[in-house]
C-alpha cells in the first residue's frame, strides 16, 4: 500500500512518530515498515548454531527500551557460547566476545536450542543491565526491559522434553551492560544453573525487513497553524530514513541538516508491504500537525497547533 506522511511544525519543541498495530505485528504497536514499490525485501539469513550466537547492534540514538533491531547497525557477532553469563561491568563481558561492542547505547540478540530432558515446570532467572527479554519458542517468559541497574526476573514455564528455541535480546545505555540466564527444574535437580545451548536444530530469530522512507523538508516563510500545502514551500534538503521517529529538534537536524529553526514542515513517502489481511491501527504522534494518507486517501488528522 502506498503510503505519505507529512507534518508542520509552527515552533517550539517538536516530534513525529508512525506506528501500527494489527495481525501482522501480533497486536503489537510497532514503527511501520516501509518498502519501496518494486523492490524485493533484504533479509539476512543466518546459519543455525551448535551454541548460542550473539549479535551486537549499535543505536545512533540513546536507549530507553529494547529497540527494534531496523533502527540499529549491526556490528559485530560471536558464536559457540556455551551460556549466557555477561557479568563483567563496564560491558567486559561484551566485549571480550565481539570487540566492536560499543561502549554505551548498543542491543544484543542472542539465539540458541536448548535441550529438555525430563518434561516439568522449569524457572527461568533473567539478570541485565539495562533491560532485557527472554522467549522461550517465540513466546515471552520474562520481561526485564527499562533502563535500569543489575535486575532480576523470574519466571515459570512448563517445557516438554526435547529441543527448545531460546532467545535472550537486550540494551545498555551507558557503560554497565550485563546479561545472565539461569534456569532450575527436573533438569538441574532443582538447583539454578545456567542454561547451556546444548539442542541441535536452532533457528535463527525472524529478521525485519529492510526499510526505507523518502523524507523531504520544506520552509515556510509564513507563520504556519496548519498543515500547508507543500506545492508552494521551497525544499530545502531530503533524506532517506528507515523509521518515522523523529523525537526533537535536534532528530530533524541530523536527518536533514538544512532544517529550519521554525515554521518549516516535511513529507514522508514510503510503501507499506501488508502480508495478513485485517484491521489495523495505525497512529501517527506529532508536535505539531500531521496528516497520514494511505493508497491516496487521508486516514490520520493530527493537524494544528499542539
Amino acid at each position: 500500500h502506498k503510503m505519505r506522511a507529512d507534518m508542520f511544525q509552527g515552533g517550539g519543541p517538536t516530534n513525529f512518530k508512525l506506528k501500527y498495530s494489527g495481525p501482522d505485528t501480533g497486536g503489537n504497536m510497532l514503527f511501520v515498515r516501509s518498502e519501496r514499490e518494486g523492490a524485493a525485501p533484504s533479509v539476512a539469513k543466518l546459519a543455525p548454531p551448535s551454541d548460542f550466537k550473539m549479535m551486537i547492534y549499535k543505536s545512533a540514538k540513546p536507549l530507553y527500551i529494547i529497540p527494534e533491531i531496523l533502527e540499529t547497525k549491526l556490528v559485530g557477532s560471536a558464536d559457540q557460547i556455551q551460556m549466557i553469563n555477561f557479568r563483567r561491568g563496564n560491558s567486559k563481558g561484551f566485549k571480550n566476545a565481539v570487540s566492536a561492542t560499543p561502549g554505551r547505547d548498543f542491543a544484543w540478540v542472542i539465539y540458541g536450542a536448548a535441550r529438555i530432558e525430563y518434561a516439568g515446570r522449569y524457572l527461568f532467572c533473567l539478570t541485565s543491565n539495562d533491560g532485557s527479554r527472554l522467549f522461550v519458542n517465540d513466546y515471552v517468559v520474562v520481561n526485564n526491559d527499562g533502563r535500569h541497574g543489575d535486575y532480576t526476573r523470574c519466571a515459570w514455564r512448563y517445557l516438554g522434553a526435547g529441543d527448545h528455541q531460546v532467545v535472550v535480546e537486550g540494551f545498555s545505555h551507558s557503560g554497565g551492560g550485563m546479561c545472565a540466564l539461569r534456569y532450575k527444574g527436573p533438569d538441574t535437580g532443582n538447583s539454578l544453573l545456567y542454561l547451556k545451548a546444548r539442542g541441535a536444530g536452532a533457528k535463527p530469530p525472524t529478521q525485519v525487513k529492510t526499510s526505507s522512507w523518502n523524507m523531504r523538508m520544506y520552509q515556510s516563510k509564513r507563520q504556519l497553524d496548519r498543515m500547508p500545502n507543500l506545492r508552494f514551500l521551497k525544499m530545502v534538503g531530503k533524506k532517506v530514513v528507515k523509521v518515522v521517529d523523529l523525537r526533537n529538534h535536534h532528530d530533524f537536524k541530523a536527518a536533514v541538516p538544512q532544517t529550519p529553526g521554525s515554521n518549516y514542515a516535511w513529507a514522508f513517502y514510503g510503501s507499506l508491504e501488508v502480508d495478513k489481511a485485517g484491521s489495523y491501527s495505525i497512529c501517527a504522534t506529532s508536535d505539531d500537525g500531521s496528516y497520514v494518507f494511505v493508497d491516496g486517501g487521508m486516514l490520520v488528522n493530527n493537524d494544528g497547533l499542539h
